[in-house]
């Protein structure tokens, strides 16, 4: 039986050393063991990592000897203290020397090792806080730079002059961002230095002439190694960085700061600096640009709101627990972590310190342990006082004669980084509220200016006057251009665009695209033609409106960049099953084309490829981005094929739906059957005649082609006398030889050809055309490039005529189909009068009558005492919203049964309003600044108004 009893405390011995030894040899810190003399008897695997010598070569040295160095005298009263009983030493940092002399910062905790009070030796633990040492320096360096940040906001909000802000901003950059040096250079109006902050002269280095020039920042790492700072070196050394401030194109200033010593993080560094640049550049462009201070201030505050980093406090504990769970070892700092005593813990399973929520995932990670050798995950921790513990785990499991004994883990407490992590998600909730505000703002006041704009330019007006409104209209549609683009970016940047899958017609949105952007390109004198292949399906599913998006930005910026030729746009299909098809669109122009070293920067956020400062053609340099992004989120792709002064090519693809049942066409019922019905069709352009013969042909009509109008006489003539003369003749108004107008005349003046109906295209309007249109009889006159379904209606339009009108020469243009369509009883509520004019001029222009309400409590009032064909909701109003007002309204139809279409008016643009409109009961949705052809469009998508 003894013998039984010496085996089992033997065995337990064992045990206890073998888990002892594992702690010791897997702790992160070195632990040195030194006997009586002073002489080293254990080294573990830290040590030998910290201090460069292996466990044979420091085994029986003098540790002092061999690892005190020049500290040697202090490290001989450390190891002298350490042997007094009792005595426990702590020193939280000094310097030890590794292998070679190279010197170590750690700290020591140490006591000695009595037996029966006999003295064995004693036990140190270095912990090497070189690492801790850089990160607290590099925390303490970044909070003063965040420090420094938020005190140039303040500075830019509180203080108007840019001297005194700029003379400020050196200081604190040079008194809280700890910067040796911070210099500034101030811009006068021809971008010439004026005013120098920090210089000795007025003379600029090298490095801030390069910036001056490129308008991009330039970071030196070594000052002593760079040709840009040949002067400044003889009296620096360390980095430096030339910073431009600047706002969009426009630049102010430069901002040059450097340091003599590393930077901890260069990249976060250069990352705040910027944040400043920037800030001191919207500040400047702010007091330049906005004629309102106190608006313009406002912005710059609403701007300048950032949230304070907070970094993670470190910490470790460890805790070894057996094969089924139960905890073995604690360490002191994971008692911190917990607020238990170690005994508390001890013998107990590990679910003691795991929430509830948390133990099937822990359990897996556990079983899992039994083949993982090491794992990293993040896990969180019970304390005693019920607090949940973030923290991140390093476990590494234990073996011994390849079977599982248990696990010995690392904690690090990580709430820090918890609490950082939400204070982002609050800071993108802030930034998204910010930019919905930013685009209710500035929306509403442009609806006013482009509104009126519009209005008045239909007034009776002189050629200057006219000239004047006109240039308005032009600069507040290239600043809402602007405004998008950056809203657009900004969301994308914080991922807030989702892509729409709806129902839309292919060739209809196509020609609304094309549409919008000819008479731009009719005013250079371009040819804008598009082609879809026939076999192409015309119902599709996707994002019609951020198609629309990238084709009108590549469109624009096609006609933008070319001089003389043409600007076309093909679809065609690259490939197809029964539920999707993928659509290659190509943007095709003769104009100046691009450099093949520029063409893959064209695609990045604020880059063109004529970046110089002279360049001629402007923009944001955000369309291309914005569209690349768009194609990728659209399941497409988007490239270029150009050069130098031969035109450019943009292609990309998308990926749309396939409409399982198809739409109905209507058409009216009064105009005869086209079927088989021959028409003529004149133009010199070979595309043209393409277009025109594909869409003709689809209505099964029967269409003859001609290039001009000699020709066009010889068939017109031959028909006749065959008895079947064409019903119709399409011409094209601009042709070599013989134009449209000559070619109307000699028809009209044929008696044998009167039979035959005129329709003129045009690519150009001139003013009197509409005049010698109703002299020569001709019925209808259209701009190029011209929609399926205007097309389609004119054509109705035309045959539909008696004789009478055509002898009293009336004119069917774009404006008189719509004026052609169903007169509405429309009611808009809105709170701003500017907007009311505006959509009630618009409005009543095509005969519709106007009813006005100021807020949605108006709006049910209106309803109650008369019944209207339409509502144009406004969202953001006093006393009762529009959301609001549709909701009550929708609830009071729920008794009548009847449904009265409203349509949301919003200045905001912004992910989720659309949504909430729809969900509030809104059959369709349009933001501001209104425009004609978009109102209608969604008056048409809402309310059926055959032709008459």
């Amino acid at each position: 039986m003894p013998d039984q009893k010496t085996k089992k405390e033997s065995l337990k011995t064992n045990k206890e050393a073998f888990y002892w030894n594992a702690l010791i040899q897997n702790a992160g810190d070195a632990i040195i063991s030194l006997d009586k003399d002073n002489k080293i008897v254990e080294w573990n695997k830290a040590a030998e990592k910290i201090f460069g010598y292996t466990k044979d070569d420091a085994l029986g040295k003098n540790v002092d000897r061999l690892i005190g160095g020049k500290n040697i005298d202090e490290a001989q009263r450390v190891t002298q203290r350490s042997f007094r009983k009792g005595s426990r030493i702590f020193i939280d940092d000094t310097v030890r020397y590794a292998k070679g002399g190279i010197p170590v910062e750690v700290s020591i905790s140490a006591s000695s090792i009595f037996h029966k009070k006999m003295l064995l030796g004693s036990v140190a633990v270095y912990r090497e806080i070189s690492e801790w040492k850089r990160k607290s320096e590099e925390i303490t360096h970044i909070n003063r730079l965040l420090r420094t940040v938020s005190d140039i906001n303040q500075l830019i909000i509180q203080e108007s002059g840019p001297t005194l802000v700029l003379r400020e901003a050196c200081r604190l950059l040079k008194k809280e961002g700890d910067y040796k040096n911070a210099q500034a250079v101030l811009l006068d109006e021809k971008s010439k230095p004026s005013q120098f902050f920090g210089f000795k002269g007025k003379r600029l280095p090298p490095c801030a002439k390069k910036v001056l020039k490129t308008q991009k920042f330039l970071l030196v790492e070594d000052v002593s190694k760079s040709a840009f700072c040949k002067d400044c070196s003889k009296y620096n050394s360390g980095w430096g960085i030339c910073l431009p401030l600047k706002h969009n194109k426009n630049l102010y200033g430069l901002l040059i700061i450097g340091n003599e010593t590393p930077s901890f993080n260069l990249q976060q560094e250069l990352k705040l600096l910027k944040e400043i640049a920037s800030d001191l550049g919207f500040f400047f462009n702010s007091i330049i640009e906005e004629k309102n201070r106190k608006k313009a201030e406002d912005e710059v505050n609403a701007l300048m709101e950032y949230n304070k980093t907070i970094v993670m406090n470190l910490g470790e504990g460890i805790l070894i627990e057996d094969s089924k769970g139960i905890i073995t070892f604690v360490n002191p700092s994971l008692e911190k972590i917990l607020g238990y005593k170690a005994k508390e813990l001890l013998g107990k399973h590990w679910e003691k310190i795991i929430p509830k929520t948390n133990y099937v995932d822990i359990q897996s990670k556990t079983i899992s342990r039994k083949i993982t050798q090491a794992e990293k995950y993040e896990a969180r921790l019970l304390s005693k006082s019920k607090k949940v513990i973030p923290v991140l785990v390093t476990a590494q499991s234990l073996f011994k004669a390849g079977k599982f004994e248990g696990v010995l883990s690392a904690f690090t407490d990580i709430s820090e980084l918890v609490i950082a992590r939400k204070e982002s998600q609050a800071a993108d909730k802030a930034k998204s509220e910010f930019l919905a505000n930013m685009s209710h703002e500035i929306r509403t006041p442009m609806n006013g200016i482009i509104g009126m704009a519009e209005l008045a330019l239909g007034t009776k007006l002189t050629k200057e006057q006219f000239g004047y409104i006109e240039a308005l209209k032009d600069s507040a549609e290239s600043l809402m251009t602007i405004i998008n683009d950056i809203l657009d970016f900004s969301k994308i940047e914080a991922r807030k665009i989702e892509i729409e899958t709806i129902n839309f017609s292919l060739r209809d949105s196509i020609g609304d695209i094309v549409s919008a952007l000819a008479l731009q390109a009719h005013k250079k004198g371009l040819e804008l033609l598009y082609h879809i292949q026939p076999d192409i399906p015309d119902d599709l599913k996707g994002d019609p409106g951020r198609l629309r998006q990238v084709i009108l930005n590549l469109i624009s910026n096609a006609v933008k960049f070319t001089q003389k030729g043409e600007v076309s746009v093909s679809v065609k299909e690259e490939s197809r099953d029964e539920k999707q098809i993928v659509l290659h669109f190509i943007v095709k122009d003769t104009g100046i084309g691009i450099s093949a070293d520029k063409q893959k920067a064209v695609f990045l956020s604020f880059t063109q490829a004529d970046g110089s400062t002279t360049r001629r053609h402007g923009g944001t340099g955000l369309g291309l981005s914005i569209s690349a992004q768009l194609v990728g989120l659209m399941g497409g792709r988007i490239w270029l094929e150009s050069k130098a002064g031969k035109g450019s090519k943009f292609h990309f693809t998308v990926k749309l739906d396939i409409q399982k049942e198809t739409k109905k066409k209507y058409v009216p019922v009064e105009i005869f059957d086209l079927k088989n019905l021959p028409v003529l069709v004149v133009d010199d352009n070979a595309t043209n005649r393409l277009l025109l013969k594909e869409m003709l042909v689809n209505w099964q009509m029967k269409p003859l082609l001609t290039s001009g109008g000699k020709s066009a006489l010889r068939i017109l003539k031959r028909a006749n006398n065959t008895g079947k003369p064409f019903a119709l003749a399409i011409i094209d108004s601009q042709m070599p030889e013989m134009d449209g107008f000559e070619l109307a005349q000699s028809i009209k003046s044929n008696s044998d050809l009167t039979a035959t109906r005129i329709m003129m295209l045009t690519s150009a309007g001139m003013r009197g055309d509409a005049t010698r249109c109703r002299r020569l009889g001709i019925l209808a006159y259209l701009t190029k490039p011209v929609k399926q379904s205007e097309l389609l209606n004119t054509i109705m339009l035309v045959l539909g005529k008696d004789s009478t009108e055509e002898k009293k020469g009336v004119l069917i243009t774009k404006y008189s189909i719509r004026e052609s369509q169903k007169r509405l009883n429309i009611l808009i509520v809105e709170d701003n009068i500017i907007n009311q004019k505006v959509a009630a001029h618009i409005l009543q222009k095509f005969g519709n009558t106007v009813f006005l309400a100021n807020n949605g409590i108006e709006a049910i009032q209106a309803l109650k005492k008369k019944e209207f064909d339409l509502i144009l909701m406004d969202i953001q109003m006093p006393k009762m919203d529009g959301l609001e007002a549709t909701k009550k309204i929708r609830k009071e139809e729920e008794n009548t049964g009847k449904h009265i279409p409203i349509i949301a008016l919003t200045a905001h643009a912004m992910q989720g309003d659309k949504e909430r409109c729809l969900d509030a009961g809104m059959d369709d949705y349009i933001s501001k600044p209104l425009k004609s052809e978009e109102l209608f469009e969604a008056i048409d998508r809402v309310i059926i108004t055959p032709s008459s």
